[in-house]
């Protein structure tokens, strides 16, 4: 191998390794190019709608102001849980000791209704029931 082809393999891995580094430039910039249009695009979307596209888009039945917002506040919004019955209740003022067998399963399968207790596994329901007052599951 002489000094000459040494030179000219780097070089063309230098102009290959440019090229490489241009496609990726000219990608990104279409990349960009394309985020700036379609936002462009969407902010031009909401700006003009009126109250009949808003409608058909988002089936809102209220009039459509550019102050509104274009999501539904009720699904964030907290839901009522369900409510524990009154036998529950009576025996979760119980002292835990005083409490039967039955009475505990009563209490555990009345805490499955109340959604924040209910994600948590029936062994921790069971707990609840056995040591639980009134005042820290209701």
């Amino acid at each position: 191998m002489t000094r000459w082809s040494h030179h000219e393999d780097s070089n063309t891995q230098s102009q290959m390794h440019s090229a490489y580094l241009y496609q990726k430039f000219r990608m990104v910039g279409k990349l960009i190019g394309f985020m700036y249009r379609l936002c462009k695009k969407h902010f031009h979307v909401v700006q003009d709608s009126d109250e009949s596209s808003a409608v058909a888009m988002y089936g809102q039945e209220e009039t459509v102001t550019n102050s509104d917002l274009l999501f539904d506040l009720s699904a964030f919004k907290a839901h009522k849980q369900g409510k524990v019955t009154q036998e529950a209740k009576r025996i979760m003022q119980l002292q835990p000791r005083e409490r039967t067998e039955k009475e505990l399963y009563h209490v555990q399968v009345a805490l499955r209704n109340i959604e924040s207790i209910a994600c948590y596994p029936a062994h921790m329901h069971r707990k609840l029931a056995e040591v639980g007052d009134r005042k820290s599951v209701v």
